[in-house]
């Protein structure tokens, strides 16, 4: 497993290297030599777009690695958590899974509460289950979190990194939904670093969430 592994990683890592050398000669630098995993460890400067709190708190890092803080577009003013509008967006961002548990939840659990829902990246917005929408909740499709609310009170998102480091970078709470690929490891960091809730996916329904929001 651990050799299928390896070179499963070489083919995928094979186109990497081949545009990172036609980038490298574009500045008179030498093509890569070797695979690019091994690159990795011998690069002389690490930028992390990022925060230590945000990494459990490493020390473990080599000298040539250093937090940037986030790289987010557009830059906007932090948002300040004593100024809010009182409203939530709940957003899935452009990976999330095929049935919409967070927005159904959301859907049961924020009446009262203005909310934004906004789908998936690619969702069919009017042929999303998610039932009826109270009067103070609206649905959109995908469009950037900064184009949705300037200063909500809480962002709800099922843990893609561009959305929640988004909100954190601008003082917002979050409360992650984690359902596939890295979202659970976002949620353990949210959670540890004390910048939001983690929720599982399994335990999400109306009077969850809105408890986490709450």
């Amino acid at each position: 497993l651990v050799l299928a592994a390896s070179i499963l990683a070489d083919a995928v890592s094979g186109r990497i290297r081949s545009v990172a050398g036609m980038l490298r000669g574009s500045y008179g630098l030498p093509p890569l030599q070797g695979k690019v995993r091994e690159l990795y460890g011998s690069m002389p400067l690490h930028l992390i777009p990022s925060a230590p709190e945000f990494d459990y708190g490493r020390e473990s890092l080599p000298p040539s690695s250093h937090y940037i803080g986030p790289c987010v577009w557009p830059v906007l003013e932090p948002a300040s958590p004593f100024h809010h509008d009182g409203s939530v967006v709940v957003h899935e961002d452009t990976l999330y899974p095929a049935e919409p548990v967070m927005l159904r939840a959301a859907v049961a659990g924020l009446s009262g509460i203005p909310t934004t829902v906004v789908a998936g990246s690619g969702r069919d917005v009017q042929a999303l289950d998610i039932g009826a929408l109270p009067p103070d909740m609206s649905l959109e499709p995908w469009r950037p979190l900064t184009e949705v609310r300037r200063n909500p009170a809480v962002v709800v998102t099922n843990g893609n990194s561009g959305v929640t480091i988004e909100a954190l970078s601008r003082g917002i709470p979050v409360v992650v939904v984690p359902s596939i690929q890295e979202q659970s490891e976002i949620g353990w960091r949210v959670h540890t670093s004390g910048a939001g809730l983690r929720l599982p996916e399994r335990h999400c329904n109306g009077s969850a969430l809105r408890a986490a929001v709450q």
